[in-house]
């Protein structure tokens, strides 16, 4: 036990110093994953955190789930939101397509964070091409605060997205609250959505709900035609998985 402890230290001290450096070299870089609509046609792009690292043996690309958690408990997260906000908004203003960034709901509570997306905006022709994506997280500080920083964003024109609907705190009373332009399915329910019985009853109720609000549905995790025809089938709006593509760097570095 001992020892695990000693290594799992480590670990974080190797993950820190790597993330340090790749902040410090430009390599912390947005990847895309498109978003399509019922015809399959890329309407926007969703930006997703890498982190790229070079050794003798070449490069290896990081995916979130090795750095982030241990990134938020520092200082170092704010910094890689930055990066990634002043990048993604940047690459997409002169673009067509609208561009999705995540956000953690505390992250609306950091000066440094919201003045990156602020500065942002002010190149894109159109704030509405902008969607911003609320992840779910425990704890959020101050759900009433939360709610006045969002509205703030929709007075603007940004467009919001709760992110991972289907699971969590992501709940129907928040919803009918926040008012989000989309709804985006959890994953976990799409994946299985062939085979699991509950996940198809789940997913049709949040299609239903959404429609009421007249808010746009997306579905994460389509990975095959089978899943994407039936989910057309039950009316979702937009589309988004491997079955579309990969994310990619576009910013080709």
């Amino acid at each position: 036990k001992q020892v695990d402890t000693k290594q799992h230290s480590q670990e974080i001290i190797e993950i820190k110093k790597i993330v340090r450096y790749a902040l410090g070299h430009k390599n912390i870089v947005p990847f895309f994953q498109p978003i399509t609509d019922r015809n399959g046609k890329t309407v926007k792009y969703e930006a997703l955190v890498r982190i790229l690292k070079y050794s003798e043996s070449g490069k290896t690309i990081l995916t979130p789930d090795k750095f982030l958690d241990i990134s938020m408990q520092s200082v170092l997260y704010i910094q890689i939101a930055n990066k990634m906000l002043e990048q993604s908004l940047a690459f997409f203003a002169n673009r067509e397509e609208n561009i999705s960034v995540n956000f953690w709901p505390n992250d609306f509570f950091d000066q440094s964070i919201m003045d990156t997306l602020m500065k942002g905006i002010e190149n894109f022709d159109s704030p509405d091409r902008i969607v911003v994506e609320i992840t779910e997280q425990e704890g959020v500080e101050d759900f009433s605060r939360l709610l006045s920083v969002v509205k703030k964003l929709k007075d603007i024109g940004v467009q919001i997205a709760i992110d991972d609907f289907g699971s969590g705190y992501a709940n129907y009373a928040h919803i009918l609250r926040i008012r989000p332009d989309y709804l985006k399915i959890d994953g976990s329910l799409v994946k299985n959505i062939l085979t699991d019985n509950e996940s198809k009853i789940l997913v049709k109720s949040i299609i239903s709900f959404a429609k009421e609000l007249n808010i746009t549905t997306v579905a994460e995790y389509v990975e095959n035609e089978e899943i994407f025809e039936l989910l057309k089938g039950y009316g979702v709006d937009e589309y988004q998985g491997y079955y579309f593509g990969k994310p990619t760097n576009l910013l080709n570095r």
